[in-house]
């Protein structure tokens, strides 16, 4: 048996490998350096993954997540306004609406944080299983909820269909009570999507004020320090800086 140490800023992490694995890791290891790999995932170099054009082509336009601990530090201080507007506005829940990469994330943020006192009770709805819809907003106020559809596409059908459940549910509420003023039930959403036609595909977007378009160059799975992962992490009340300079401190080695 063979263990690697890897090191890190908080506690080491050790990965015991056996014979087969620790030949796979040295054979990876010196590919990786002889190969470059870290210096050409810096450069762009779609190389790095395919020989065949049409693929380095699709890679070469995916490749913006290398930025976004930079083009989002820029943001934080409104991601953060964002963040205490609601919760001043008697948001106390928020319901991340996705698929994929786009619940990603915003999971590993509720897995790992909670919910923190006198912030919002993050939830993430990924399936559209009717079980797991019901356990995940039945108990919720729907005016007193925050509900983020996340869709890069603006077509993922399990997204839409969740918005669609929430505009009924937020409608029914609305008609039932009186509400302090005129409302829409897009007054109750957030859209995380492209610009374009990924934005224009998502139906009541031209009812929705607060839509948050990420650069389109970043694909749904790379997408954790864009507004797919920064505006669920406002709502949780985390430190946005300390959170972004860990990666730029990342990309510096």
């Amino acid at each position: 048996m063979t263990s690697v140490r890897i090191e890190t800023s908080g506690p080491a992490v050790e990965l015991v490998l056996g014979e087969a694995g620790r030949s796979a890791y040295e054979g990876a290891v010196r590919r990786a350096i002889e190969g470059r790999w870290v210096r050409r995932l810096a450069d762009r170099d779609p190389s790095l993954w395919s020989d065949d054009p049409a693929a380095q082509e699709a890679i070469a336009e995916r490749l913006g997540w290398l930025d976004a601990p930079r083009t989002f530090a820029e943001r934080t201080g409104a991601l953060e306004r964002f963040g205490e507007e609601a919760r001043a506005n008697g948001f106390t829940a928020a319901v991340v609406a996705g698929m994929g990469g786009s619940s990603l994330t915003p999971l590993v943020l509720r897995e790992t944080f909670g919910r923190r006192d006198g912030w919002l009770d993050l939830r993430v709805l990924d399936s559209t299983d009717p079980a797991a819809v019901a356990a995940t907003v039945d108990d919720l106020d729907p005016l007193t909820t925050l509900f983020i559809v996340a869709s890069k596409s603006g077509t993922t059908a399990e997204a839409l269909a969740f918005q669609a459940d929430a505009w009924e549910r937020i409608a029914a509420a609305l008609a039932a009570r009186a509400h302090p003023r005129p409302a829409s039930p897009g007054d109750f959403m957030i859209l995380v999507s492209d610009p374009g036609r990924s934005v224009a595909a998502i139906p009541h977007h031209d009812r929705i004020p607060a839509v948050f378009l990420n650069p389109p160059d970043i694909g749904g799975r790379y997408s954790a320090l864009t507004y797919v992962g920064l505006l669920p992490a406002s709502l949780l009340g985390l430190d946005l800086d300390a959170l972004l300079a860990s990666a730029q401190l990342m990309l510096a080695a």
